[in-house]
C-alpha cells in the first residue's frame, strides 16, 4: 500500500529513514555514504568500500554494499534492536577518522566540500535521526534512470581490477535481471534477528 501510495504521487527516488515508525529513535542499520570528490569517482569508492569491509569484519560485523545509483557507494551494517542513533554515529564517525588518518590519500571525514577533491568522503553523519539515503532498488532523478543495486563484495573486486567503473552502473532492467538471477542481496537488512550489536 504504502509503494502505491508513492507510485500515485509520482515518487522517483524512496529514501527512507534508518528507524522504523513503530521505534523512531532505534536505528536498524548502520550506513556509510562514500562520496566521491572528482577527479575521484566510483572505483575510489570501491576501494574504500573493501577497506570498510574489512575493517568492520575484524570487529565481527558483516557489511553489504550498494550503488548509490548515482556517484558514490553505501556500505550497511544490519543491527541487532537497542541502538541509538548516537551509538552509531559515534562508530562511523571513528571508523572515518580511522580511514582518513590510515589512508590519507584515498579518504577524507572533513565535510567541508572544498577540501574533497579527489578524495572519497565518508559520510558518517547519515547515522542521524534526521537524515535519509537512498533506498536499495529506488530509480534515481538521473538523466537517465539508474538505480541504487546492492552488489556483491566480488564485484566492487571485479571492477577495481578491471578498471570499469561502468560495471558498477545499472538500469530497472539490469537490476530487475539481476534479482532474478541473484535474489535480494540486501535481504539481510530487512531481517531484524540478523542484525548485530555494535562492538563497545
Amino acid at each position: 500500500a504504502g509503494l502505491a501510495w508513492t507510485a500515485n504521487l509520482g515518487t522517483l527516488e524512496l529514501h527512507p529513514f534508518l528507524s522504523t515508525a513503530e521505534r523512531p529513535n532505534e536505528p536498524t542499520a548502520l550506513v556509510l555514504d562514500l562520496d566521491p570528490g572528482p577527479p575521484a569517482g566510483l572505483l575510489a569508492c570501491a576501494r574504500v568500500a573493501l577497506l570498510l569491509r574489512d575493517r568492520l569484519a575484524a570487529a565481527g560485523l558483516p557489511a553489504y554494499a550498494k550503488t548509490s545509483g548515482s556517484l558514490g557507494l553505501h556500505v550497511y551494517v544490519p543491527l541487532a534492536p537497542g541502538h541509538s542513533f548516537e551509538e552509531t554515529k559515534a562508530f562511523a564517525r571513528s571508523l572515518a577518522a580511522e580511514l582518513s588518518a590510515s589512508h590519507p590519500e584515498l579518504v577524507t571525514d572533513v565535510i567541508d566540500r572544498s577540501r574533497r577533491s579527489g578524495l572519497v568522503y565518508l559520510d558518517w553523519i547519515q547515522n542521524d535521526a534526521s537524515r535519509s539515503t537512498v533506498a536499495p532498488y529506488s530509480i534515481r532523478a538521473t538523466p537517465w534512470p539508474l538505480v541504487s543495486t546492492p552488489v556483491t563484495w566480488a564485484e566492487l573486486e571485479d571492477a577495481l581490477a578491471s578498471s570499469l567503473p561502468q560495471s558498477l552502473v545499472f538500469t530497472p532492467a539490469d537490476v530487475l535481471a539481476r534479482v532474478d538471477r541473484l535474489g535480494d542481496l540486501f535481504a539481510p537488512l530487512a531481517d531484524a534477528g540478523r542484525g548485530h550489536r555494535l562492538p563497545g
